[in-house]
This record gives C-alpha cells, structure tokens and sequence, in this order.
C-alpha cells in the first residue's frame, strides 16, 4: 500500500507492505445422510483484532475460529439446521466466502457495519422454497463471539437475525441471473471495554488496500465506543447479477443505534470523575456498486442458488502451455469497477469549558467532545486472472477521499483527506 497526505494524521501510518491476508484450513463433509460439519480455521492474524471485541480479557488468538459447526440437512420444511461458530448471512457479501469475492476487499460499508458481526455462536435455520425461487436464513446468536468462540456477559447479550432473498432469474446453467435479497439484525450490546455498560460493538473502516498483521492497518474512520440500553438493529438491502461475461451488484448498509449516550472514566488532576454525555439517535450508513466483465470468451461468475452467494470462478480454459498434450490455454480474465460510500458519524456533546482542566483530561483519555467518526469515497479498479480453478491473481487501484478520524489521538477531530494505493494478491485454493 502507498499513502500520501493522510500519514501524519492517522494514528498509524498508511505504509508499503506484504502479509499473509488469508490462511486457512478447512475440513467439511457430509455422513449417515443428513449430517454435515465444517471446521475452518485461520492462522493468517490478518482477518480480526480486537477491534471486534469489547472485552478486555479476550485474547488476539493465534488461531482464529471461522465456521466451525456441525448440522442436520433435508428436514421437512426447515431445511438445514446448524449450531457452532457460524458466519451471519448479514448481506450477498457476508454470505460469500472471501476466496469468492470479486475484489481483493469488501465494500468499505460492509467493513464499518457487517465486519464486527461476521462469525458469532449460535443457531441457525435455512432452506429454498418454490424451486429455489425463494431462500429465507434465520439466526439466534450469542453477540461478542467473533474472534475467539467464547465471550461472557452477566447481562446475556444476544441478536437475531433474518435474511431473505427472491431469485426471479436462473438461466443458462447460471450464466444468467438474478438475486434480491433484505436482511435485518436485532442486537442486544455486551458490556463495554472502559465499562459495565451495554457497548455497540466497534466499527471500523480500513482502506479496501491493507498490509501487515490486522494490528498494524489503520482505521479511516473509528467513532469509538457507544454505550446504550437499547440495542443496535441492522439491516441490508442487496441486488446481485449475472449477465454472460457481465456481473452487477449494489448493496447498502443501514445501522441504528436509539439513545445512545457516552460515559468514561478521567482523571483531573488528583481526582476521578465520571463524564457522561446524551448522544441521542445514530445512524449509520453506506452503499456500494460494482460492475464486472470477463475478456475471455465463455467465462462467467456464477451464484449459488440454494444459499445466494458468489460461486468459485471456473475457467473455460486453464493456463497451458500445451506440454504432455494439454490444450493451450490462458485463464479467464476479468475487469472490474467498484465504488464504496461510507458514512459513520454523529456528534458528542461539550460537557466541560475549552481549556479548562477537565477539558484537556477529556482530550488526553481521547473523550474529547465533537464530531465523532467520518465518511468516505473509494473507486477501486480490479483486475482478476484466474489460472485455473484453484489460482487467482488479483491487482486492485484504489482513490479513497474524504473526512477520517484517528482514534487514540490526542484530537479525535476529522480531518480531510486523500491518497491512493495500489495492492496485489496471489490465491491459491485446495
């Protein structure tokens, strides 16, 4: 990654790197005829942090837990029931697998609002209707359970979950199709980080370009920590399609948080004190639009029609050099464009005097009031080489602009800026 007019701001800087950003092992099967498990794990430390946590006693794990759960398939009229560490179907991107994905991150949307709630403990319950035309999803989850697959809370803080989705086009052998899907999430917060209050979980968005371990890539925008009684609820709308060599998708991102307030711990002077501020009604949003098309003759991007999501791209020729009798052949290759809006703001009241004591202790314990968090644009230029099934080269051109915030910093006000990066990605699935 290259950055330009933002390092110096950030409270860590944009920089040039490599990293492992995914490496996982995985195990799934089926056996006696209706049971299923999946046991995937991570081991790159470049897919979380505590950054989705709000417990201080969780660990940064050297192995993280991704889908590990064990089901029953083909029950009358529930379909497929699994309990363990499962991913929320939140959006058509949560549900794809990130070896599925068309670009080498996410919409930055997805990052700030969807990131934080991606794996969690819980019960889930799935099936296809009228000849896959309908797909509906529910989930029942024990909230702050992300990172490493446990999580106490003496107030028990739970979500559920509901995702459905329509299919009104399938043709082609899936070379041309359709998918509209609405999710929404009803949240409770687990105790926060500083405090024993209800703590909306962290969101962050990071540039759609990262490198270095998930602890050494920066925030654009973090708002920092919310407290309320009243949970948090999400929802996402999502149009995905496939036209032939041509793919489309739009989705936007929605999180309301009602009667949020803030409360810390300071010191001023030999005293502790206790500020609080009403924060009122938050929302969060974000959208993102991407287009597609592969230069190869007879390629296409196909969707998985029984639980909507990106399938794994199937070359219609592999790269050959034509050795040992092989025919000839070069891969798919694909373009695409991708825009991403994020908007994760909102406003801490003054509670202390500029300059006063208690002023300059709010801003040193990083409780400074004002505007919190920010928003951004990002235009992103992705090319895509499929070598065979099992291999993809991605390069990705990144413009991010707009008003960031760094967290931790003496100043927690935004600030605008700009910069650009560049970033590879070399996969390899087996």
């Amino acid at each position: 990654m290259v950055g330009h007019s933002v390092n110096d701001q950030l409270n860590r800087p944009l920089e040039q790197g490599s990293d492992l950003r995914r490496a996982r092992l995985r195990s799934d099967g089926y056996c006696y005829d209706n049971l299923e498990w999946v046991f995937e794990f991570d081991l790159s430390r470049a897919a979380d942090n505590n950054r989705n946590t709000n417990v201080n006693d969780n660990p940064n794990p050297n192995v993280m837990f991704n889908n590990v759960f064990i089901g029953v398939r083909d029950i009358p009229f529930f379909g497929v029931v699994r309990v363990g560490h499962i991913k929320e179907e939140l959006s058509f991107y949560s549900a794809s697998s990130g070896r599925n994905i068309p670009f080498m991150e996410r919409p930055a949307a997805w990052d700030g609002i969807e990131d934080p709630y991606l794996f969690d403990n819980g019960i889930t319950v799935s099936n296809t209707y009228l000849d896959a035309f309908l797909y509906t999803w529910l989930g029942f989850f024990q909230t702050n359970t992300r990172t490493g697959a446990f999580t106490i809370n003496p107030q028990g803080s739970y979500a559920f979950d509901v995702r459905a989705c329509i299919m009104p086009i399938y043709e082609d052998e899936g070379r041309d199709w359709l998918n509209l899907g609405a999710t929404g999430s009803f949240r409770g917060n687990p105790d926060g980080l500083s405090n024993n209050l209800p703590t909306v979980q962290a969101s962050n968005v990071q540039p759609q370009i990262r490198t270095g371990s998930s602890v050494q890539v920066p925030s654009l925008i973090n708002p920092g920590n919310i407290n309320t009684y009243d949970g948090t609820q999400l929802f996402t709308l999502c149009l995905n399609r496939g036209y032939g060599p041509w793919s489309f998708g739009a989705q936007y991102d929605g999180q309301y948080i009602g009667n949020a307030f803030f409360q810390q711990d300071i010191t001023v002077g030999s005293l502790k004190k206790t500020i609080q501020a009403e924060i009122g009604n938050i929302y969060y949003q974000g959208a993102s639009f991407e287009i597609m098309r592969f230069l190869t003759a007879g390629d296409h991007r196909g969707v998985n029609k029984y639980a909507p999501s990106y399938l794994q791209v199937i070359p219609e020729s592999n790269l050959s050099w034509g050795k040992n009798g092989r025919e000839k052949g070069i891969g798919a290759w694909e373009v695409g464009f991708k825009y991403d809006f994020a908007q994760l703001e909102y406003y801490l009241p003054t509670q202390a005097p500029a300059n006063s004591a208690e002023y300059i202790a709010m801003r040193n314990a990083a409780a400074l009031p004002g505007s919190r968090g920010g928003h951004l644009s990002a235009f992103t230029l992705g090319l895509n080489w499929y070598l065979n099934p099992n291999a993809l080269i991605m390069a990705n051109y990144v413009y991010t602009t707009g008003t960031f915030n760094a967290k931790g910093s003496e100043s927690l006000a935004p600030f605008d800026g700009a910069f650009h990066s560049f970033g590879t990605r070399f996969q390899f699935v087996f």
